[in-house]
């Protein structure tokens, strides 16, 4: 797949904006600006129910319920219910964006630095059937920097070059607590 629409023209492949999209109607939902059926499916978790059993690996303070524990079924990855673990996966100044644009743009950021730094598989950096263990955002180095420039208007996407290649100290441990 070819970079060059995304980093020149913002313009991500439809893997990628279906991705997006999905995280974006969660973030929506967990604002409360969504509609309220979908209340019914997104839920905060609560600490002593973690689907991995480990409250240390929270990422951010918005923990949703994960529906990959016990007869999970591979249909579900492929829904919604899915993407919710990806969307548990992002760093806190991804989720603490205060309106679905800005956090549809940070998203694109991420994308953005996966596909300029050539991440194997950029496309689906934010793909929701990975398996949870392996998935991209675990090992991707490019989170760093990105905090402090989120509402940047740079041509590279908020990040410096340096930045993406400097990882952040608790994705590199992340779950080996």
């Amino acid at each position: 797949m070819s970079r060059y629409p995304l980093l020149n023209f913002g313009l991500a492949p439809l893997n990628s904006r279906r991705d997006v999209a999905m995280l974006g109607v969660i973030h929506r939902t967990v604002l409360g600006l969504g509609p309220k059926h979908f209340l019914k499916f997104i839920q905060r978790a609560d600490e002593s129910n973690h689907p991995t059993g480990r409250v240390a690996m929270h990422s951010h303070d918005k923990q949703l319920r994960s529906y990959r524990t016990g007869n999970f079924l591979q249909i579900i990855a492929h829904s919604i219910l899915g993407a919710i673990d990806v969307y548990n996966l992002l760093p806190q100044y991804v989720i603490a964006a205060m309106d679905v644009s800005t956090f549809r743009n940070r998203l694109q950021q991420i994308l953005k630095v996966a596909a300029r730094d050539r991440v194997p598989g950029w496309t689906t950096i934010l793909f929701n059937r990975h398996w949870m263990f392996r998935h991209p955002l675990l090992d991707f180095s490019g989170f760093n920097g990105m905090e402090s420039r989120a509402g940047g208007d740079n041509k590279d996407g908020g990040v410096k070059r340096d930045d993406a290649h400097t990882c952040i100290e608790g994705w590199i441990n992340f779950g080996n607590d």
